[in-house]
């Protein structure tokens, strides 16, 4: 295990095998340490859970946390989840991520060894549910691998404890069913189209004459 577990440095220690998270840090803050210990200066955007009167003021907004929990968005597009005023978990996008796009399903397995869960996150849009990532979960090591679904390359990575009750478990027949429905309501919708299109002409041309 080398000394230096900053992912700054070398976003690859996320993929050294038994990596002990709550050792792991970014930009000088680990997993459950105070949220006070971030710097303000550094922040770009801040969501406070069940709060409506979100202030502008970031030092304000970081008190709130005393009693709400939420999430705190940093300049180097990478967020902290944050839970009883600590640092819950950690979520890797950006230029850290940038550095890893290269590894890819088979890399992390080589790497981790079998996930413990595939989960699969699906994302809502006018066609229905569409299948957005892969989710390899390493559960000891607290480590969620987001996978782009056509190349299998790293998208995210979430560090600490995230809800798995918002994905679903990776399962062939449900994803083929979703795609399926994507696909019946695509044609549904070209054919309403086209429909509409030559009802609008008829009603034009009926004006016309």
């Amino acid at each position: 295990m080398p000394k230096n577990l900053e992912i700054a440095d070398n976003p690859n220690i996320l993929l050294i095998k038994d990596i002990d998270s709550n050792l792991i840090q970014l930009e000088g803050i680990k997993l459950n340490e105070d949220v006070k210990k971030i710097n303000i200066g550094d922040i770009v955007d801040i969501h406070v859970i069940d709060y409506e009167e979100q202030y502008s003021n970031f030092a304000k907004k970081v008190e709130q946390f005393n009693n709400h929990d939420g999430w705190i968005h940093m300049a180097g597009d990478f967020t902290f989840g944050i839970k009883n005023k600590k640092i819950d978990s950690i979520l890797l996008k950006g230029k850290y991520v940038d550095k890893l796009r290269k590894f890819q399903y088979q890399d992390i397995i080589n790497a981790l060894g079998s996930p413990d869960k595939i989960l699969v996150d699906f994302l809502f849009d006018l066609w229905g549910d569409t299948e957005d990532a892969k989710i390899l979960v390493y559960s000891k090591q607290k480590l969620y691998f987001f996978l782009d679904v056509k190349t299998l390359k790293i998208k995210e990575v979430h560090i600490g404890n995230i809800n798995e009750k918002q994905y679903e478990p990776e399962d062939i027949d449900i994803v083929k069913k979703r795609n399926l429905t994507i696909v019946s309501r695509k044609k549904t919708m070209k054919w309403f189209l086209y429909g509409l299109i030559i009802l609008s002409a008829t009603f034009i041309l009926f004006n016309l004459l």
